[in-house]
């Protein structure tokens, strides 16, 4: 850590931790020094976007996870469309400014170009998100399973989703057709 300028930094906001949550515990674990970095936002919206940014630009994620992260910034954005809204302003407004500089759009759309997918894709990890197994979502969040097909497999009860995601954990079978021919299972 002693050579990573970046790993060595916690950020906080306003006394909150907001980054470096790991850093912070294992230096003070093992006593080792580490420099903080004090960090204002002029809202909390405007931290947790911080936050999220910071993590796409750190992490190795997955299209599903990327969709889970945007997601949370679903809310924010509907707060700013709905006082954009207010004022008279919509995503055909010509020339108005949001919050981030650019002319406004749709909420779906912000989130899913937050997160580079569609918003097909994102309206499929929603729906996944809230209605599929823990194991469906394991496993689009591993990869190991496409948004597509972790989408078609909501349809299916919890008890079908969670037999169909353990067979594709062990035997690798990734072709739902294969799968659903030889377990019997089929979206109504």
């Amino acid at each position: 850590m002693k050579n990573n300028q970046r790993n060595q930094t916690v950020l906080y906001a306003r006394g909150t931790l907001i980054d470096g949550h790991n850093r912070h515990e294992i230096c003070t674990r093992l006593g080792l020094a580490f420099s903080v970095i004090s960090k204002e936002f002029d809202s909390r919206e405007d931290a947790t976007e911080w936050i999220i940014n910071n993590q796409f630009g750190r992490r190795n994620l997955s299209d599903y996870q990327r969709g889970i992260l945007a997601l949370r910034m679903k809310p924010i954005y509907e707060a700013r469309a709905k006082v954009a809204m207010l004022e008279g302003k919509n995503q055909y407004s010509p020339s108005e400014k949001s919050h981030e500089g650019t002319a406004p759009i749709r909420t779906d759309e912000a989130v899913a170009s937050l997160a580079s997918i569609s918003s097909n894709t994102i309206r499929k990890i929603e729906q996944i998100d809230a209605t599929a197994a823990p194991e469906v979502k394991a496993l689009a969040a591993a990869g190991e399973v496409s948004i597509n097909l972790a989408a078609q497999f909501v349809a299916l009860p919890v008890e079908a989703q969670q037999e169909a995601m353990a067979a594709i954990a062990a035997d690798g079978c990734r072709d739902p057709l294969v799968m659903w021919g030889a377990s019997g299972f089929e979206i109504q």
